[in-house]
């Protein structure tokens, strides 16, 4: 019992500070998918985390932040 509580409690440390580096590649316009993948599995985490994650997914999706990050465009109307 101790074993698993403990397994739980380093996977939430683990995934606090997944958070917090995601936090900085948005911040330094890095790793889109890093964050975008993470803002997804945020999803998960109700209610704080669906909000974060959901409002991080719409701004990720727009064309003007893919063209900040220097993604090609996946727009197919241009």
């Amino acid at each position: 019992m101790i074993a698993f509580t403990f397994d739980i409690l380093i996977l939430g440390e683990i995934f606090a500070i997944a958070t917090i580096v995601s936090g900085r590649f948005l911040k330094r316009r890095q790793r889109y998918w890093f964050s975008f993948v993470k803002a997804c599995i945020l999803c998960l985490f109700t209610p704080l985390g669906t909000i974060l994650g959901v409002f991080t997914i719409i701004v990720l999706s727009r064309q003007s932040v893919k063209e900040l990050y220097g993604l090609p465009n996946a727009d197919p109307a241009n």
